[in-house]
């Protein structure tokens, strides 16, 4: 669109909450930080096109700080040179955008502005597809997956023998281990390419402090990677699809040619259920979690980034889009890419968009289904409707769990920090009229991380979707 060709105001108001905006921030701070900028007197300047929105926050005695946001692909740009990204000033105008519209001019777009705009053309490549990968020759990738292939090999023929000594030593020896111990393994794991393994090998001293059955979790876990390294030992004996499990299991993700050949598409209009981010030294690891309406399954995108890369934030939890994925090939295909984008990201309508497990015992069996065909599934997404939550004795401690109207109880991490919120939201959905909560979260065998959540009014419009970890930052 030709910035003389502006839209009206009205045109303007970006389609996302509060809570949505906020979600976007790296971390407590940032949320904190961003609702004490988003105030018009700190701003010198606030202007907006159709498609961008910009502004310079007062700084004294120095130059303004200049903030940008690319509304069609929601990706943000600032001189405050943060270390982290969208960075305070950003998130400050997007709320500023969101909340106050009528605060910002109707101008053209300045020339640095096009030039940021032009230089970062969304949708090139999908999120985690590097780039390079493309002026690879047929050759040159089978050289690569070849030479990783025998390096993961040989650093799981090491894991095998550190395995029987662990075992051959005694449990009660393992335990008076130093750390050291453990991250020398690691490490190891790390320099064959088997990044995967090497964080379930530095989780294994922290069984030890899981409860009276450390004994038998140390040893189930030591079991999975047993048969890890039994499935590599027969990689050429099995069909493709295990194959991609094995290689998923360590880490490594077929490119997107592969997926393109042997994955299964699926076109549906996707819920954004949530987001998790990670990091691991100089890595960033997001993974977004998606629920097909239509097809009735869950999705998972996952981007990969490294130092200062700043992370997706085109995707945000709460809306629906209109897409096609793409499934890596597994026996039971969770991890997708997004291949095509039909229609901008549209905010949730009143009533549940999550048509989960009213049953506990019913996820579970969903699990366990898809469990039996992928043994190495480390998160498997739940979605569970009309759920209480209730503080129970333990033998570690008083713990947190979710419990459906069965009675069936699922445990949350023994640190939980959101328990009584919780708690409190779903004693007001009550109060509301509704029967209970609906939550989201990560399963990974043990225990139910929640994500996020939606709480249901008695009346049209009162309910909310945001993520948990939000909540200490909301007012």
């Amino acid at each position: 669109m030709n910035d003389t060709q502006l839209e009206p105001k009205k045109c303007m108001s970006i389609p996302y909450t509060t809570e949505q905006i906020l979600g976007l921030a790296p971390n407590y701070y940032h949320i904190k930080s961003s609702r004490g900028m988003a105030s018009v007197e700190k701003w010198q300047l606030l202007a907006r096109t159709a498609d961008a929105a910009w502004g310079e926050f007062i700084i004294r005695n120095k130059s303004p700080i200049r903030a940008a946001v690319d509304l069609a692909h929601l990706t943000f740009s600032c001189t405050c040179r943060g270390r982290r990204f969208p960075c305070t000033h950003a998130l400050a105008l997007t709320l500023l955008l969101q909340e106050q519209p009528d605060s910002f001019d109707l101008l053209p777009s300045p020339e640095w502005l096009q030039e940021w705009l032009a230089a970062h053309p969304a949708g090139e490549y999908p999120p985690g597809e590097h780039p390079a990968d493309n002026r690879l020759s047929t050759h040159e990738i089978a050289t690569q997956i070849q030479k990783r292939q025998q390096s993961v090999e040989r650093g799981l023929q090491e894991l095998k023998l550190w395995l029987h000594d662990l075992v051959r030593g005694g449990f009660a020896q393992a335990r008076t281990k130093p750390p050291t111990y453990w991250n020398n393994m690691a490490n190891r794991l790390v320099d064959a390419q088997a990044g995967e393994v090497a964080r379930a090998v530095k989780r294994l001293p922290i069984i030890f402090k899981s409860g009276p059955n450390w004994p038998e979790e140390l040893l189930t876990a030591i079991g999975k990677l047993y048969l890890l390294i039994q499935g590599y030992e027969h990689f050429s004996t099995l069909d493709l699809q295990t194959q991609a499990d094995l290689r998923g299991a360590v880490g490594w993700y077929p490119r997107r040619s592969t997926v393109d050949a042997l994955g299964q598409s699926c076109r549906d209009r996707w819920f954004i259920l949530g987001k998790r981010l990670e990091e691991q030294r100089k890595q960033k690891i997001q993974r977004i979690w998606l629920w097909g309406r239509e097809s009735n399954r869950p999705a998972l995108l996952v981007n990969v980034t490294y130092n200062k890369e700043p992370i997706d934030t085109s995707l945000l939890p709460g809306t629906f889009i209109d897409a096609e994925l793409r499934f890596f090939p597994s026996k039971s295909p969770l991890r997708a890419q997004l291949v095509h984008q039909d229609t901008a990201q549209e905010t949730t309508a009143s009533g549940n968009p999550m048509d989960g497990n009213r049953s506990i015992r019913a996820a579970m069996a969903a699990y366990a289904q898809a469990l039996s065909a992928n043994p190495w599934i480390q998160q498997y997404p739940l979605v569970l409707n009309a759920v209480q939550i209730h503080r129970q004795t333990h033998p570690t401690g008083n713990r947190w769990f979710v419990q459906d109207d069965d009675g069936y109880l699922l445990p949350l991490p023994p640190k939980f920090l959101h328990g009584w919120h919780l708690a409190s939201l779903a004693k007001g959905a009550q109060r509301e009229g509704a029967a209970a909560l609906s939550l989201f979260g990560e399963w990974d065998g043990k225990t139910l991380t929640p994500l996020s959540i939606w709480t249901h009014g008695r009346n049209q419009g009162n309910d909310r979707f945001f993520e948990l970890h939000l909540l200490r930052g909301l007012k």
